[in-house]
């Protein structure tokens, strides 16, 4: 599987690889306006325009239930990942959990139909970072002092120091792998990771840019963007070593192209978000063009067996245009690598 799609003039906000029946690739155009793309062959499966609330929502009222049940991929599973009115709401995959944030540091926990406040200790006035695992509920905060706030569902399990200190000029990220094992932090200079009971298991300094780090759901795999040189990383999930890694533009390259509405050949520009799932299947965006990879296709550092070989790809579906990469772009492409 290796594809590309130019979708928006603009630059793609965010990517999620969701798994169902079929799988898909939820691409966010603008904050509210979505396109769901098949995983494997890159066709459409539909687009949502979400109902956004001019004012903030009252979450006990019928009409924000109605909302909340919309908030969908094609594929019936729950977005990860909403923002809407003054609300960021996370949801597991049928939207029996959610964490809702409301404010600086007001957080509140829904289980089983019934909200639980979390509790915050004086003196935090805001939270760089939120995520939570949509398998089990555990929740993980990171504050504008480095501190890592960790929750089982609504119940607190402790807030713990990183030893990370934020930067204002860089951007801090906090992703929750493994069920909840496995707790990623960046504090734009560093990567830490950290048990379920706060305890740092490893820490590195990537040296260059970190643009977007993203595990997979297991906590197996890390992948970075390095935007200095335009380069996708992958790193041992569990003690951070660098395994394999690639140009952006060799990707794009690399990958068939299909057209889904008219556009460049070859989308250009730094590399943006990112989505990355437990098979090894990458997703990652430059400006409003998307490509979906594996990391069959990444070269190996020195001292890494190769991956095996990727299965035979699907035929592209009908009324689908497949273009090969074309002569210039594969050009840029080799020389980027040679550089």
């Amino acid at each position: 599987m290796a594809w590309r799609v130019y979708l928006s003039e603009r630059p793609i906000r965010r990517i999620d690889l969701l798994p169902g029946k079929p799988s898909v690739l939820a691409a966010w155009l603008t904050s509210d306006q979505i396109m769901f793309l098949d995983l494997q062959t890159g066709s459409k499966r539909g687009e949502k325009l979400l109902e956004k609330p001019t004012q903030p929502v009252d979450r006990f009222s019928e009409g924000w239930r109605s909302l909340a049940r919309q908030l969908t991929a094609s594929n019936g599973v729950f977005l990860p990942l909403v923002r809407t009115a003054g609300l960021t709401v996370y949801s597991s995959p049928d939207g029996e959990m959610r964490l809702y944030r409301t404010g600086a540091v007001e957080l509140f926990f829904e289980v089983g139909g019934r909200e639980h406040p979390l509790p915050i200790e004086p003196g935090v006035t805001d939270f760089a970072a939120v995520d939570m695992d949509r398998a089990f509920g555990l929740v993980a905060a990171l504050d504008m002092q480095g501190s890592l706030h960790l929750y089982q569902q609504h119940l607190k399990i402790g807030t713990f120091g990183t030893g990370m200190p934020l930067h204002p000029e860089l951007r801090a990220d906090i992703a929750v792998a493994g069920g909840g094992t496995s707790i990623f932090v960046t504090n734009g200079r560093q990567i830490g990771v950290f048990g379920a009971s706060g305890t740092m298991r490893q820490v590195m300094e990537p040296h260059y840019t970190l643009g977007t780090m993203r595990p997979s759901a297991d906590g197996k795999l890390l992948v970075t963007t390095d935007l200095d040189a335009n380069v996708i990383r992958f790193y041992n999930g569990e003690t951070l070593a660098p395994t394999h890694q690639r140009f952006g533009v060799d990707l794009m390259a690399d990958a068939r192209r299909l057209q889904i509405m008219p556009g460049p050949a070859a989308p250009t520009g730094a590399l943006g978000a990112v989505a990355l799932n437990t098979r090894g299947v990458l997703a990652f965006t430059m400006g409003g063009g998307v490509c979906v990879t594996n990391l069959a296709r990444f070269k190996p550092l020195p001292g890494i067996a190769p991956t095996l070989e990727e299965e035979s790809e699907p035929a592209p579906p009908s009324g689908l245009t497949l273009s090969p990469a074309d002569p210039s772009t594969a050009q840029n492409a080799e020389t980027a690598s040679n550089s």
